[in-house]
Protein backbone atom coordinates (compact mmCIF):
# COMPACT_ATOMS: atom_id res chain seq x y z
CA UNK A 1 0.00 0.00 0.00
CA UNK A 2 1.22 3.48 -0.89
CA UNK A 3 0.09 6.84 0.45
CA UNK A 4 -0.93 7.72 -3.11
CA UNK A 5 -3.44 4.85 -3.03
CA UNK A 6 -5.27 6.27 0.01
CA UNK A 7 -8.47 8.17 -0.72
CA UNK A 8 -8.41 11.56 1.02
CA UNK A 9 -6.85 11.95 4.51
CA UNK A 10 -4.18 14.25 3.07
CA UNK A 11 -3.50 15.99 6.39
CA UNK A 12 -2.92 12.63 8.08
CA UNK A 13 -0.49 11.52 5.38
CA UNK A 14 1.54 14.70 5.88
CA UNK A 15 1.42 14.30 9.66
CA UNK A 16 2.62 10.69 9.56
CA UNK A 17 5.48 11.49 7.19
CA UNK A 18 6.43 14.40 9.44
CA UNK A 19 6.76 11.98 12.37
CA UNK A 20 9.42 10.08 10.43
CA UNK A 21 11.22 13.23 9.31
CA UNK A 22 11.37 14.46 12.91
CA UNK A 23 12.38 11.00 14.17
CA UNK A 24 9.39 11.12 16.47
CA UNK A 25 7.44 7.97 15.59
CA UNK A 26 5.25 6.85 18.47
CA UNK A 27 5.64 3.24 19.58
CA UNK A 28 1.86 2.73 19.55
CA UNK A 29 -0.60 4.43 17.19
CA UNK A 30 -4.39 4.20 17.35
CA UNK A 31 -5.84 4.51 13.84
CA UNK A 32 -9.46 5.24 14.74
CA UNK A 33 -12.14 5.83 12.12
CA UNK A 34 -15.56 4.62 10.99
CA UNK A 35 -16.17 1.99 8.35
CA UNK A 36 -14.92 3.21 4.98
CA UNK A 37 -12.58 5.86 6.40
CA UNK A 38 -9.54 3.93 5.20
CA UNK A 39 -7.87 3.64 8.60
CA UNK A 40 -6.55 0.14 7.84
CA UNK A 41 -5.25 1.18 4.42
CA UNK A 42 -3.60 4.24 5.97
CA UNK A 43 -1.89 2.16 8.64
CA UNK A 44 -0.56 -0.19 5.95
CA UNK A 45 0.80 2.70 3.90
CA UNK A 46 2.53 4.16 6.95
CA UNK A 47 3.95 0.80 7.99
CA UNK A 48 5.34 0.32 4.49
CA UNK A 49 6.80 3.83 4.56
CA UNK A 50 8.63 3.01 7.81
CA UNK A 51 10.05 -0.19 6.34
CA UNK A 52 11.14 1.38 3.03
CA UNK A 53 14.92 1.80 2.72
CA UNK A 54 14.71 5.05 0.75
CA UNK A 55 11.42 6.83 1.55
CA UNK A 56 10.69 10.05 -0.32
CA UNK A 57 9.01 13.26 0.76
CA UNK A 58 5.51 12.00 -0.04
CA UNK A 59 5.72 8.21 -0.33
CA UNK A 60 7.95 5.14 -0.18
CA UNK A 61 10.35 4.55 -3.05
CA UNK A 62 8.70 1.43 -4.50
CA UNK A 63 12.04 0.16 -5.79
CA UNK A 64 14.09 -1.12 -2.85
CA UNK A 65 14.01 -4.83 -1.87
CA UNK A 66 11.80 -4.01 1.12
CA UNK A 67 9.25 -2.26 -1.09
CA UNK A 68 9.16 -5.22 -3.47
CA UNK A 69 8.24 -7.47 -0.54
CA UNK A 70 5.76 -4.94 0.81
CA UNK A 71 3.93 -4.81 -2.52
CA UNK A 72 2.87 -8.37 -1.79
CA UNK A 73 2.45 -7.83 1.98
CA UNK A 74 5.27 -10.33 2.40
CA UNK A 75 7.83 -8.38 4.42
CA UNK A 76 9.00 -10.49 7.40
CA UNK A 77 8.92 -7.49 9.78
CA UNK A 78 5.28 -6.65 9.04
CA UNK A 79 2.93 -8.71 11.22
CA UNK A 80 -0.85 -8.86 11.45
CA UNK A 81 -3.32 -9.76 14.16
CA UNK A 82 -7.08 -9.77 13.62
CA UNK A 83 -10.34 -11.35 14.80
CA UNK A 84 -10.79 -15.02 13.95
CA UNK A 85 -12.89 -18.10 14.73
CA UNK A 86 -11.62 -20.21 17.62
CA UNK A 87 -11.82 -23.96 17.06
CA UNK A 88 -10.26 -25.76 19.98
CA UNK A 89 -7.96 -27.55 20.39
CA UNK A 90 -6.28 -26.82 17.04
CA UNK A 91 -7.12 -23.19 16.21
CA UNK A 92 -6.53 -20.75 19.07
CA UNK A 93 -4.68 -17.93 17.27
CA UNK A 94 -4.98 -16.09 13.95
CA UNK A 95 -2.06 -18.02 12.43
CA UNK A 96 -4.32 -20.45 10.57
CA UNK A 97 -6.09 -17.54 8.85
CA UNK A 98 -3.08 -15.43 7.88
CA UNK A 99 -3.10 -16.42 4.19
CA UNK A 100 -6.85 -15.72 3.87
CA UNK A 101 -6.45 -12.39 5.63
CA UNK A 102 -3.57 -11.24 3.42
CA UNK A 103 -5.41 -12.29 0.27
CA UNK A 104 -8.49 -10.36 1.42
CA UNK A 105 -6.38 -7.35 2.32
CA UNK A 106 -4.66 -7.28 -1.06
CA UNK A 107 -8.03 -7.53 -2.81
CA UNK A 108 -9.67 -4.83 -0.66
CA UNK A 109 -7.73 -2.85 1.98
CA UNK A 110 -11.04 -1.14 2.82
CA UNK A 111 -12.76 -4.39 3.78
CA UNK A 112 -15.18 -4.43 6.71
CA UNK A 113 -15.26 -6.77 9.66
CA UNK A 114 -18.55 -8.24 8.41
CA UNK A 115 -16.99 -9.04 5.03
CA UNK A 116 -14.10 -10.77 6.79
CA UNK A 117 -16.42 -12.75 9.07
CA UNK A 118 -18.51 -13.92 6.14
CA UNK A 119 -15.37 -15.09 4.36
CA UNK A 120 -14.00 -17.27 7.14
CA UNK A 121 -16.98 -18.05 9.33
CA UNK A 122 -20.19 -17.64 7.35
CA UNK A 123 -23.37 -15.96 8.54
CA UNK A 124 -24.34 -15.64 12.20
CA UNK A 125 -20.83 -16.13 13.55
CA UNK A 126 -18.60 -13.50 15.11
CA UNK A 127 -14.82 -13.47 15.27
CA UNK A 128 -12.84 -12.63 18.41
CA UNK A 129 -9.26 -12.09 19.60
CA UNK A 130 -8.29 -14.26 22.56
CA UNK A 131 -5.56 -14.22 25.17
CA UNK A 132 -3.75 -16.93 23.17
CA UNK A 133 -3.47 -14.43 20.32
CA UNK A 134 -2.01 -11.82 22.68
CA UNK A 135 0.65 -14.34 23.71
CA UNK A 136 1.44 -14.94 20.04
CA UNK A 137 1.71 -11.17 19.44
CA UNK A 138 4.18 -10.83 22.29
CA UNK A 139 6.21 -13.75 20.96
CA UNK A 140 6.47 -12.18 17.49
CA UNK A 141 7.42 -8.79 18.91
CA UNK A 142 10.15 -10.34 21.06
CA UNK A 143 12.03 -11.53 17.97
CA UNK A 144 14.74 -9.42 16.36
CA UNK A 145 13.95 -7.45 13.24
CA UNK A 146 14.70 -9.53 10.16
CA UNK A 147 15.85 -6.56 8.06
CA UNK A 148 17.44 -4.63 10.91
CA UNK A 149 14.94 -1.76 10.89
CA UNK A 150 11.45 -1.33 12.26
CA UNK A 151 9.27 -4.22 13.36
CA UNK A 152 5.56 -3.52 12.92
CA UNK A 153 2.47 -5.22 14.33
CA UNK A 154 -0.92 -4.24 12.90
CA UNK A 155 -3.78 -5.24 15.20
CA UNK A 156 -7.04 -4.88 13.27
CA UNK A 157 -10.29 -4.47 15.21
CA UNK A 158 -8.76 -4.58 18.72
CA UNK A 159 -12.25 -3.90 20.09
CA UNK A 160 -12.87 -7.63 19.48
CA UNK A 161 -10.27 -8.51 22.12
CA UNK A 162 -11.29 -10.10 25.38
CA UNK A 163 -10.35 -7.93 28.36
CA UNK A 164 -7.76 -10.52 29.40
CA UNK A 165 -6.17 -10.34 25.95
CA UNK A 166 -5.99 -6.54 26.11
CA UNK A 167 -4.49 -6.55 29.59
CA UNK A 168 -1.77 -8.93 28.47
CA UNK A 169 -0.56 -6.31 25.96
CA UNK A 170 -0.43 -3.35 28.34
CA UNK A 171 3.22 -3.58 29.33
CA UNK A 172 4.36 -4.00 25.73
CA UNK A 173 2.24 -1.02 24.62
CA UNK A 174 3.87 1.07 27.33
CA UNK A 175 7.45 -0.17 26.97
CA UNK A 176 8.00 -1.94 23.64
CA UNK A 177 11.36 -3.09 22.36
CA UNK A 178 13.35 -0.50 20.39
CA UNK A 179 12.20 0.04 16.79
CA UNK A 180 8.95 -1.81 17.53
CA UNK A 181 5.74 -0.08 16.45
CA UNK A 182 2.21 -1.29 17.15
CA UNK A 183 -0.78 -0.07 15.15
CA UNK A 184 -4.25 -0.54 16.63
CA UNK A 185 -6.81 -0.11 13.83
CA UNK A 186 -10.31 0.35 15.22
CA UNK A 187 -13.80 1.44 14.21
CA UNK A 188 -14.98 1.63 17.83
CA UNK A 189 -12.31 3.20 20.07
CA UNK A 190 -14.90 3.69 22.82
CA UNK A 191 -15.03 -0.09 23.24
CA UNK A 192 -11.30 -0.34 24.00
CA UNK A 193 -10.01 -0.39 27.56
CA UNK A 194 -9.06 3.13 28.73
CA UNK A 195 -5.68 1.74 29.75
CA UNK A 196 -5.09 0.68 26.13
CA UNK A 197 -6.16 4.02 24.67
CA UNK A 198 -4.01 5.99 27.12
CA UNK A 199 -0.88 4.18 25.89
CA UNK A 200 -1.39 5.12 22.24
CA UNK A 201 -1.17 8.19 20.03
CA UNK A 202 -4.45 8.88 18.25
CA UNK A 203 -4.59 9.07 14.46
CA UNK A 204 -8.19 10.13 13.89
CA UNK A 205 -9.47 9.13 10.46
CA UNK A 206 -12.56 11.19 9.71
CA UNK A 207 -15.32 9.90 7.41
CA UNK A 208 -14.68 10.60 3.75
CA UNK A 209 -16.75 13.29 2.05
CA UNK A 210 -18.99 12.37 -0.89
Amino acid sequence: MYFKDIVGQEHLKRSLISMVERNHVSHALLFAGPKGSGNLALSLAFGAYLLCRAPGKTDRCGECPNCKQLDGLAHPDLHFSFPYIVKRPKITTSESFQRDFLDSLKANPYMSLKEWELKIAGANKQCIITVDESSDILKKLSLKSFAGGYKIMVIWMPEKMHASASNKLLKTLEEPNPKTVIFLVTEKPDELLPTIVSRTQLVKCDPLSD
